[in-house]
């Protein structure tokens, strides 16, 4: 069961939109806000990964806050009023009560 008073990390959920196509054809994705929610983000592991010669810091987190349905694996969680964005990696419904929701997330620095 959460603790309300663990729930201190303000996050915005953002979903993609498909807005235009750029000159080949490809979509032009925006992430729009949906809703906000209160959780307790909890680190959990941070490592260092390259991708395209650009060194990057992968920080995997475990986020609780109150169950709803409207979350999905499709969305992404910003830090409210910050640049700090986690993307969704996984969301399981806690004891099947729909009560409280235990989502994986990766949030990943920008490149060094």
């Amino acid at each position: 069961m959460m603790d309300p008073g663990q729930m201190k990390s303000r996050l915005v959920y953002e979903e993609p939109v498909e807005v235009d196509n750029d000159e080949h054809g490809r979509p032009i994705i925006e992430w729009r806000p949906r809703f906000e929610i209160w959780a307790d983000v909890r680190p959990i592991s941070a490592r260092e990964a390259s991708y395209a010669e650009q060194t990057k810091s992968l920080r995997t987190h475990v986020v609780i806050c109150r169950w709803r349905a409207d979350l999905n694996e499709l969305g992404r969680l910003r830090f409210k009023g910050r640049e700090r964005v986690m993307s969704i990696e996984s969301i399981t419904n806690d004891s099947e009560d729909n009560l409280q929701a235990n989502i994986d997330a990766i949030e990943e620095s920008k490149p060094a």
